[in-house]
């Protein structure tokens, strides 16, 4: 097993050392976001105060205390005081979910946990964050190779089969298989047939899906909800859904009415 742990900042690049430097220990805020001042990117507070200030190439929100960014090309992680938590070492690296973060190394792609260790190994083409439990991976790249669904321990759940894989979002995920998009569970079985254009994610119960050029709303069971008539549809946020007919954009509730 890969494992990458910190290391004294004298076996790095000076700039970690400068890094270190420059980011004393602070109180945490509630949020943090990234800001970009002058080529660089940096962290702001709800009151737009600088509390990391500017000093790498890229930055990614924080999620589960730490936040990727990237130095001198390569990606790594810190904490909400700017201490550098895993080192920039990673080609790519995703946000944390559930406790593991999807990166690349050496052009292949696997999954550390808060320490830096690889506890799934580099097997995949791309991979996912964890949702419910279960990630979307590809193996044998994005265009002959195939998309299935892994759990943390880098089990196959979900044989690799789809052309393309999302999230799971309220016990399904989307999928797209001889071109057109359905649902499975976590299990693999098919919930939704794959015979739309398009698709979001479900939210509230209810999913956005596109047929004949039209997009409309289905349950989770695949029923049509809300018909499809929308040149354009987005998925429901709390109870109401954006969505647009020729150039005019409404909301709409969960039954389909417009919200006035």
């Amino acid at each position: 097993m890969v494992t990458f742990r910190r290391i004294s900042t004298a076996a790095f690049p000076g700039i970690l050392l400068a890094i270190s430097l420059l980011f004393s220990p602070r109180v945490a805020v509630s949020q943090l976001y990234p800001v970009e001042r002058s080529g660089l990117f940096g962290y702001v507070d709800d009151a737009g105060r600088i509390v990391i200030p500017p000093a790498f190439e890229g930055a990614r929100d924080f999620h589960q205390g730490v936040a990727a960014v990237q130095v001198r090309g390569k990606w790594g992680y810190i904490g909400r005081s700017g201490e550098v938590e895993i080192l920039p070492q990673f080609e790519e690296a995703l946000d944390f979910s559930e406790g593991l973060a999807a990166v690349s190394y050496e052009g292949r792609w696997g999954y550390i946990d808060r320490k830096g260790t690889f506890v799934i190994p580099r097997l995949f083409d791309f991979g996912h964050a964890f949702s419910e439990g279960l990630a979307a991976v590809n193996f044998g790249g994005f265009i002959d190779g195939r998309w299935g669904f892994i759990d943390n321990t880098g089990k196959w759940v979900i044989l690799p089969i789809y052309e393309d894989a999302w999230d799971f979002s309220e016990g399904l995920a989307r999928i797209k298989f001889n071109g057109k998009c359905g649902f499975v569970d976590r299990a693999g079985n098919n919930v939704i047939s794959a015979k739309y254009d398009d698709a979001g994610n479900f939210s509230g119960g209810l999913v956005r899906a596109k047929s004949d050029g039209k997009w409309g709303y289905l349950d989770r069971k695949g029923t049509t909800e809300i018909p499809f008539r929308f040149d354009y549809a987005w998925d429901f946020q709390t109870d109401t859904a954006r969505v647009r007919i020729g150039d005019l954009e409404t909301r709409i509730d969960q039954s389909g009415r417009e919200i006035r």
